[in-house]
């Protein structure tokens, strides 16, 4: 999945710190303060966690609250994920509706995704860390009026966006129906109503993945100028591949523990690590 930030340090001895603020194992504890723990409701899906927080915030606070619990607000890339992440906030995870509405969205409850078009009117990109870039999903106004998804992209809009009023910038998931759509589909609201939010975890949730020969770090995760791979196996890395989530080659580097991705694009990205004895790791970081 295509996910989309904060180089908190790249000093191999802070890695203790990193991995105690970003996760504390695949349940994603975080030392972050900008939630409560006790409004949050954490799941999982295909691999990946996510975390619903029943604390209303505008869109550009929401998201810097995920960014600052080590994730992003969530990007919805199928059907089945949509599904995964509806079900959990309309049954699963206790939200009362009536606390996260938008008046400019119908009147309905919504909860916040990572999709914005506020940088450019009609072109709507996953910006899950509102760093201003990412992959862009949707392309215009509604499907009724010309809109269209972009690279096959999956999107789940139904009648919006309509950027009614002007200024519906941000992505809301609808959790009951409104005048011009159902529970379950997607709205363009204003991004200054504050409603709940989702976030969304890298993958490799853990960080610290451990494989036959001992352990092997990549951080910060997410980061913005430069990953860092601490190698704690018997082996020795023999090159550092860096791969699109579509499996295109990226860069493939030899004898360095540090990759420098301040030209990349926003997003998923997978490293592909290869060892001396032959074995393969990979694992996935979000710029």
């Amino acid at each position: 999945m295509v996910r989309s930030f904060n180089l908190l340090s790249i000093m191999k001895k802070h890695h203790s710190f990193l991995l105690g603020l970003f996760f504390c194992s695949t349940s994603t504890l975080t030392v972050a303060q900008c939630a409560s723990e006790s409004n949050i409701y954490a799941f999982s899906y295909d691999g990946t966690n996510y975390e619903i927080v029943k604390e209303a915030k505008n869109w550009e606070d929401a998201a810097a609250c995920a960014v600052e619990r080590g994730g992003f607000l969530a990007i919805v890339n199928s059907a089945e994920e949509q599904e995964a992440i509806y079900n959990a906030a309309n049954t699963d995870a206790g939200i009362v509706v009536e606390n996260t509405t938008a008046p400019d969205g119908g009147g309905g409850s919504y909860i916040w995704l990572g999709g914005t078009d506020k940088a450019t009117e009609g072109d709507w990109i996953w910006d899950g860390n509102d760093d201003g870039s990412g992959e862009q999903f949707w392309q215009g106004t509604s499907a009724a009026t010309g809109g269209t998804p972009v690279g096959g992209l999956y999107s789940n809009w139904g009648n919006e966006p309509d950027d009614f009023g002007s200024g519906q910038d941000a992505l809301g998931l609808a959790l009951t129906n409104w005048p011009l759509g159902t529970s379950g589909q997607w709205n363009d609201v204003a991004s200054s109503n504050t409603l709940y939010f989702v976030i969304e975890y890298p993958d490799e949730s853990s960080i610290e993945e451990q494989n036959e020969e001992g352990s092997l770090l990549i951080y910060p995760n997410p980061s913005k100028e430069f990953v860092m791979i601490e190698n704690n196996t018997t082996s020795t890395i023999k090159s550092l591949s860096v791969l699109s989530e579509q499996g295109q080659l990226i860069e493939k580097t030899e004898n360095t523990n540090t990759i420098d991705i301040r030209q990349y694009s926003s997003g998923t990205y997978i490293i592909q690590i290869e060892f001396d004895n032959g074995f393969v790791q990979t694992q996935k970081f979000i710029k």
